[in-house]
């Protein structure tokens, strides 16, 4: 887990952000990477370019969030994180697939892992993982810029600002 001084260390130039179409709140969402509320984390000036994009319209929000002092943030993109991951998903594919026959099992690997949130979400119980959120590559298809995203599952550990 990281310290909340080493990640504003280690993400002080790329904040996280994202388009909120909501005019008051954030919109917590089920996604391929888990259950929490999405940002992206890549270089600023491309996600602001993407989302400032006329094919959203002016009604959106760029959002972007801080960590408070006390969030605790897990990084999977980190390879000593993500090695015990990626084994942990492919134990407990292996055991799906003992349990269902016929079940065609998914290849996991470090581009894909991010696809598999239910499992994501097993490990951190699993592991007793208290965290704030956690990190995990953002690979999208399309004009959407790659880098990484931040899965936020306490809300009230993190400021949010709205860029104007």
């Amino acid at each position: 887990m990281k310290s909340y001084q080493e990640f504003l260390s280690e993400n002080i130039n790329y904040p996280f952000v994202r388009v909120e179409k909501n005019p008051h709140t954030l919109v917590k969402s089920i996604g391929e990477s888990g259950y929490g509320i999405y940002f992206s984390l890549t270089r600023y000036p491309q996600m602001l370019k993407y989302y400032k994009d006329e094919k959203f319209g002016h009604d959106v929000r760029i959002i972007y969030a801080r960590p408070k002092i006390n969030c605790e943030i897990y990084d999977f993109t980190k390879s000593e994180n993500l090695d015990d991951l990626i084994q942990y998903m492919k134990n407990e594919i292996d055991e799906l697939s003992k349990r269902m026959s016929g079940y065609m099992k998914p290849k996991i690997n470090r581009s894909n892992y991010q696809r598999f949130g239910n499992i994501i979400e097993n490990y951190i119980r699993d592991n007793k993982l208290d965290i704030s959120g956690y990190i995990v590559n953002h690979e999208f298809y399309g004009s959407i810029p790659k880098g990484k995203q931040l899965i936020i599952t306490k809300e009230d550990d993190f400021e949010y600002y709205q860029f104007t």
